[in-house]
């Protein structure tokens, strides 16, 4: 709903100058994604942006996110009805996902995250890691960059040298 709005503004900002239709365009950015938005990309690329966002993302997925920060926890999805949650589930509302599987993780994983991030929270991060078992320690890095929202993980303009080189980094030592 919202890239749609950002993507083509309601007929009263069309109008407007264009200047106008971007203050429009930034503040539903902050909105969702985070205060620092696009403190590190010009804003140019703002349509590129709209175009892509979200990228592999669906309905039914957004939908799921949403239930998950409303319970605060992992679950499977709630399909609204607890007749259908028995259907898929054989009980009537959705499982929590098996976080003891967590346990064997040995891959080693690389969490980047921004600290202005209202999607994906310092709190979010720190709940799904405190899952982990000490032992796993050894496999997790982490990053934290204090003045990046969600979306400029991708597209600030400073992402290759803040973003894209840890990564390289990390994969290139594992």
């Amino acid at each position: 709903f919202f890239f749609l709005m950002i993507r083509r503004p309601p007929r009263s900002t069309q109008s407007r100058s264009s200047a106008a239709s971007d203050v429009y365009k930034r503040q539903i950015l902050k909105l969702v994604c985070g205060e620092a938005t696009g403190k590190y990309w010009d804003y140019n690329i703002l349509p590129i942006v709209c175009s892509h966002e979200p990228g592999g993302s669906s309905v039914k997925n957004v939908m799921h996110w949403m239930q998950n920060y409303q319970k605060e926890g992992f679950y499977y999805f709630d399909y609204g009805t607890e007749a259908v949650n028995l259907k898929h589930y054989n009980q009537t509302t959705p499982p929590s996902y098996p976080t003891s599987n967590l346990k064997q993780w040995t891959t080693p994983t690389l969490f980047i995250s921004g600290k202005q991030d209202y999607l994906a929270t310092q709190e979010d991060l720190k709940a799904f890691l405190d899952l982990l078992p000490e032992e796993q320690e050894k496999y997790i890095e982490t990053k934290l960059i204090d003045d990046y929202s969600h979306i400029d993980l991708v597209w600030a303009q400073n992402a290759a040298e803040w973003v894209f080189k840890d990564v390289v980094e990390f994969l290139e030592k594992h």
